[in-house]
């Protein structure tokens, strides 16, 4: 019995320790790899290879590769392991390209394994490969070009006036705001309206559908990251694991359901819009985008005729959805992130955030207020702040392709095999001193001519390089300098004392993002952009940017009562908009609640308006004879979405009342007793043009307010 029971412990033994030897051998057969083909490599450990940090979710994904990077100093490339699977690192610029760009024929494309049957949403430019790939590029190409640009701005500035309203109604007693929050309510806002056609109120309603679908994109969570990071190692667990590593099946839906419905909606209204997603109707149509004649013909473009017409033709309302998913997934997290750390570094740094703000309030001067696509190009620093910000916090940490074919390095005559993974550190690049000195300083200068000059290519990679750039680079940019500028242009920033800096990083998702909420203070500037003295900044601080006739942007500077001061409650316009009672302009009221502010239109000691004396620069802001408050309307060229602030405009009673002693002038008139004649009357509505909502100080020259349409500041 005795020598049964030592048969069955020694057989159970020699199970574990034979299971364990497998196991063993499992995870390191591979450890010879580079070994064997006289590459150098960083040493690995066993179950975990080189990441180990980061399968403990110790460090975030970008350190990782920082230190791997680190170890590897002096070598143009090197070898690691993620687990047991071997990968090969590339350090040398001039090897990059080669990669990305000379040889990109041999390394076509991402390791992504998908399966467009069951997930049909998968079928997107980042995921195709091939002639199906470059067909799909030519065709979405333009759908990126300036003219086409031009075009979604307005939808783009709608966005980015909800922005403002909600800093403004979000700010708390401490005048901070969590932009984190903020602006991925915003990205949600933009892709919404651009690539889906939908108004997503994300920012009105953080409980949006469009704004949930976005968390639930994005949710960082430790099983989803391993399940990831094993479907990379082993892809016979993909599969296992899809549920985790694809859009979840309501997702799906939702997206499937959206197009459905709008394509359905446009098809039979005969509706034409601005937008992506009536350029990807155009392919379904046509087969192709009416091309402008500005957009540059890129190397990597092809053209149907160079891969056959139906290398990949979007003939269904999936294959719109898939492309519009990908613009959400693309365009989301990663536009969002980069706002959010360039708004910080902004705040801890007043010099670089003066020198910003002083090139916008310049171009705004001249462009009278007008923040068109033209304006916006001119801001040159806000390029290099905004490059700055993506290489010290690069959304996308490192840019992965596959041999697709033996390859030969012919520098090192390193053999890169067929199947082998080829990736490159994007993150550890930017921090590189050798390219990019003392790579935690926030230095916009870096991006000078001079500057730029100074170090090779394919070391500063936010966007990728080569035929597999992001093709919707020029949208990100062009979205986040609008929200900066929008944002610079009314307040003044100064860190808050809840978001450390450093920004401490997320350890747990692909994408560099804060571990923490990214807190900024916000101060509403005394001089706008265009020198006008809209002190609260809730309404028309700029003339530049009183776009928002909903919010009585005129109310602001329309003043004075019983302390002559900015009536800084006057900024719900919204309801006094159309000045239904505004005749009785002898009680300084408009609208139905007197929004003219709750300190009282024309109180007794209103005698002078000191605020609105100055309302918007107006040399003659005290002569109510005319009802206007300056007759120098400097900024009334703006602000198309200000077509109900007609009666924000009466915002002038009591504030400029030449007797203002007699709060029966409220409307401004030259005699109380005309008060009631709220359109004529000394020109009570400053302006019988209710579409200049936004030129909250135009007085005798309020007509030039239906002027500009791509104004939204």
């Amino acid at each position: 019995m005795v020598c049964l029971c030592d048969s069955i412990v020694t057989g159970v033994l020699i199970a574990v320790a034979t299971l364990c030897l497998y196991v063993y051998r499992s995870f390191t057969c591979n450890f010879d790899y580079w070994q064997k083909r006289n590459v150098p490599f960083c040493q690995p450990t066993v179950f975990f290879g080189n990441f180990r940090d980061r399968l403990f979710f110790r460090k975030p994904l970008g350190e990782v590769w920082l230190d791997l990077y680190n170890e590897l100093k002096g070598h143009k490339l090197g070898g690691v392991w993620l687990v047991q699977k071997p990968i090969l690192l590339v350090r040398d610029p001039a090897l990059i390209r080669t990669v990305l760009v000379k040889e990109f024929s041999r390394f076509p494309s991402r390791a992504t394994d998908v399966d467009e049957k069951k997930t049909p949403l998968a079928a997107h430019l980042f995921n195709l490969n091939g002639a199906r790939w470059r067909s799909l590029r030519a065709k979405l190409t333009p759908a990126f070009s300036p003219a086409k640009l031009k075009a979604m701005l307005p939808l783009v500035q709608e966005c980015a006036d909800e922005l403002v309203q909600f800093v403004l109604e979000e700010a708390d007693a401490r005048g901070e705001v969590e932009f984190k929050e903020a602006f991925a309510r915003f990205a949600t806002d933009v892709i919404g309206t651009c690539a889906f056609g939908l108004s997503c109120h994300a920012l009105r309603d953080p409980r949006s559908h469009f704004r949930a679908v976005g968390r639930k994109a994005f949710a960082r969570s430790a099983p989803g990251t391993l399940a990831h990071v094993l479907s990379q190692v082993w892809p016979a667990l993909a599969k296992l694991f899809r549920a985790r590593t694809s859009p979840t099946e309501d997702v799906h839906d939702f997206f499937l359901k959206v197009i459905d419905e709008t394509v359905e909606h446009r098809e039979k209204n005969n509706v034409q819009r601005d937008d992506f997603l009536q350029l990807l109707m155009q392919i379904k149509k046509r087969g192709k985008i009416e091309e402008d004649q500005s957009q540059p013909k890129a190397a990597d473009n092809a053209t149907p005729a160079d891969n056959g017409p139906d290398a990949f033709a979007l003939s269904n309302n999936a294959l719109l959805a898939a492309q519009a998913h990908v613009f959400f997934l693309a365009g989301f997290e990663t536009t969002s992130t980069a706002m959010s750390f360039a708004l910080h570094e902004l705040a801890v740094d007043p010099a670089i955030q003066a020198k910003l703000r002083k090139e916008i309030d310049s171009i705004l001067k001249e462009t009278g207020g007008d923040l068109s696509y033209d304006a916006i190009q001119k801001m040159e620093y806000l390029d290099k702040v905004l490059n700055e910000s993506l290489r010290k916090y690069p959304p996308v940490v490192l840019l992965v392709r596959v041999c697709s074919e033996d390859y030969e390095e012919p520098d090192t005559g390193v053999l890169i095999e067929e199947g082998v993974r080829v990736q490159i550190p994007a993150y550890a690049l930017h921090h590189d001193p050798q390219y990019f000195p003392d790579p935690q300083r926030f230095d916009p200068e870096r991006f000078s001519e001079e500057q730029k000059a100074k170090r090779p290519n394919y070391v500063y990679l936010p966007f990728g390089e080569g035929p597999k750039m992001c093709i919707g680079l020029r949208f990100a940019m062009l979205e986040a300098k609008l929200a900066l500028a929008v944002l610079l242009s009314r307040f003044e920033l100064a860190p808050s004392a809840r978001t450390p800096h450093p920004i401490p990083l997320d350890t747990r998702g692909c994408i560099t993002g804060s571990q923490c909420g990214v807190w900024v203070r916000l101060v509403p500037r005394t001089t706008g952009a265009t020198g006008t003295t809209a002190t609260t900044g809730a309404t028309a601080t700029t003339g530049a940017t009183a776009t928002t006739g909903t919010t009585g942007t005129t109310c602001a500077t329309g003043t004075t009562g019983a302390t002559g001061a900015t009536a800084t409650t006057g900024t719900t316009g919204t309801i006094g908009t159309i000045g239904a009672t505004g005749t009785t302009c002898t009680t300084g009221t408009i609208g139905t609640t007197g929004t003219i502010g709750a300190t009282g239109t024309t109180g007794a000691t209103g005698t002078t308006a000191t605020t609105g004396a100055t309302a918007t620069t107006g040399a003659t802001a005290t002569t109510g004879a005319t009802g206007t408050t300056g007759a120098t309307a400097t900024t009334g060229t703006i602000g198309t979405t200000g077509t109900i602030g007609a009666t924000g405009a009466t915002g002038t009673t009591g504030a400029t009342g030449a007797t203002a002693t007699t709060a029966t002038t409220a409307t401004t008139g030259a005699t109380a007793t005309t008060a009631t004649t709220a359109t004529t009357g000394a020109t009570a509505t400053t302006g019988a043009t209710a579409t200049t909502g936004a030129t909250a100080t135009t007085g005798a020259t309020a007509t030039t307010g239906s002027d500009s349409e791509t104004t939204k500041l």
